[in-house]
């Protein structure tokens, strides 16, 4: 199955701070969306209301100048035909999520709006509110399994391109070097130097790291166990610059003065095509899920007639309430 994509809105963060200071505005004092057509998609006109509806809880999350930046409206007004266009397309092909769904989506929005309105002292919820945002959530969980079904239509791997695949890139299906690495590590650099001139006398590492180090290490001497480069911080790289059984100098990072000592290397085995087929299978399988329905929606966006009859604007929403019904 393709991996799900968020839907649109952070429920919490909308419901939580649609109103000054988290406050609810009644939905009969916000001003009134003038009811004008702004589209025309395959015929059917659409009226500035429609719009505002979709673009409610994104707008209301933006700056008001950035709303007014005609590449975000255009991105805006773009995608709002793309889903309106995705919504036809779903129900031409007898699509729905049902009424269990629909019911369960209602209700996890109905105790949202309960909670938000208890919170900020509301004797009743806001309805207009409510109202908008099943009807979001329904049409994106629509879309989402048109989508879904989309992705999974046609989608093929072949033996030959996982091959293929694997051949390209070996190097990410490379073991990691791994070292085991000791470590002292001082807070006080005048620690460290002393701890360093107790190794030049011939100390044991494990003995050193016992006394001086801070770290949780040093209970087993320091031995932080067979580590790869790529799971640590920077600075342990210098570990892995050190020949097998070598000792570091003092080394300052952010953390404090460390001293290493590598004992010995080991190369990560190399793994099989076997071991990364199925792998390999998921990873391109994917691409072409996104592949096919990036297709899709450029072929129905591309097939539709679109007429632009009137600029699109937020105004009543960029004001700083919602649009009315």
């Amino acid at each position: 199955m393709m991996k799900k994509t968020a839907i649109l809105l952070i429920l919490t963060a909308f419901l939580f701070g649609c109103g000054d200071n988290g406050k609810k505005t009644s939905a009969d004092k916000r001003p009134k969306a003038e009811k004008r057509t702004i589209l025309k998609i395959n015929g059917a006109e659409i009226d500035n209301s429609e719009l505002l509806d979709y673009a409610y809880f994104t707008v209301l999350e933006m700056d008001p100048l950035t709303v007014e930046n005609q590449d975000v409206k255009d991105r805006i007004v773009r995608n709002f035909i793309i889903h309106r266009l995705l919504l036809d397309e779903a129900k031409k092909r007898g699509l729905d999520i049902g009424d269990e769904r629909s019911a369960k989506i209602a209700g996890y929005i109905d105790k949202m709006e309960e909670g938000r309105a208890a919170e900020n002292g509301d004797n009743e919820t806001d309805e207009v509110l409510k109202n908008r945002l099943k009807k979001q959530m329904v049409e994106n969980v629509l879309v989402q399994k048109m989508l879904t079904q989309v992705a999974d239509t046609n989608v093929q791997v072949t033996d030959d391109e996982l091959k293929a695949y694997y051949e390209e890139n070996k190097t990410r299906f490379n073991g990691k070097r791994t070292a085991n690495v000791f470590m002292i590590l001082t807070i006080e650099e005048e620690k460290a130097k002393e701890a360093m001139a107790q190794l030049k006398k011939g100390v044991p590492f494990a003995e050193v790291a016992e006394e001086y180090s801070i770290s949780d290490e040093k209970k087993n001497g320091g031995n932080l166990g067979w580590i790869s480069m790529d799971d640590y911080p920077e600075v342990f790289a210098e570990a892995f610059r050190l020949r097998a059984g070598e000792t570091s100098g003092i080394i300052k990072s952010e953390y404090g003065f460390h001293i290493f000592r590598t004992v010995a290397y080991r190369d990560g085995e190399n793994k099989r095509f076997d071991q990364v087929k199925s792998e390999i299978y998921a990873r391109l399988y994917s691409q072409k899920q996104e592949e096919s329905v990036r297709n899709f929606i450029d072929e129905i966006y591309g097939k539709a007639e679109i007429i632009n009859v009137a600029p699109a604007s937020f105004e009543p929403l960029t004001a700083g309430s919602g649009a009315g019904n």
